[in-house]
């Protein structure tokens, strides 16, 4: 049995300018909501080990006693990298996808947790939370707002719709997210 759940976002960048972050294991903290910390022990590339810890209360300092290294199973550069991490009865599939789109590129963040616990254990597993992980990481690769971007106020866009919005417009390069709140 496998859970996975999928989040995936427009960003106004190339593929190479999200991959400087993207594709580094140990940037993930700077950018992704889940991680408190990553650590890759050898160069990146297929078959290097390391180990993160989840921001998550409980599972955060569990996991950083227990559980198992990760592996990179899959690394093609400026498109896809997968972490696996294997556990006593399954395994957590962290799958990042870079599509050329126009105008930029779609990322993906896929988490699949197989076992007979898998539903249980994806809750526990870094995943992107909201679309304001995938903001942080278009201003960490170099997106800044066009010129002629609009103003935009949202009202009450401190609630989880309005951060939402924000952060997709930030992603499109159509608004400075640097004076709200949830940058």
């Amino acid at each position: 049995m496998a859970s996975t759940t999928t989040y995936a976002q427009f960003i106004a960048l190339d593929a190479g300018a999200l991959w400087q972050v993207l594709g580094d294991p140990s940037r993930l903290p700077e950018w992704h909501s889940g991680y408190r910390s990553v650590t890759v022990d050898d160069a990146i590339a297929v078959g290097a080990e390391g180990s993160y810890v989840q921001t998550h209360r409980v599972a955060g300092p569990l996991h950083r006693r227990f559980a198992p290294p990760f592996t990179i199973t899959a690394y093609n550069p400026g498109r896809h990298m997968q972490l696996t991490q294997k556990e006593p009865v399954g395994a957590t599939i962290i799958d990042f996808h870079l599509t050329p789109a126009d105008g930029g590129c779609v990322v993906t963040d896929k988490v699949t947790v197989t076992g007979p616990a898998s539903r249980t254990l994806r809750s526990a597993v870094p995943h992107v939370t909201d679309r304001v992980d995938f903001a942080r990481l278009a201003r960490l690769a170099g997106l800044a707002p066009v010129d002629d971007a609009l103003s935009v106020v949202l009202a009450g866009g401190s609630g989880a719709l309005g951060q939402h919005l924000a952060a997709d417009l930030a992603c499109r390069g159509g608004i400075d997210r640097s004076s709200s709140p949830a940058a």
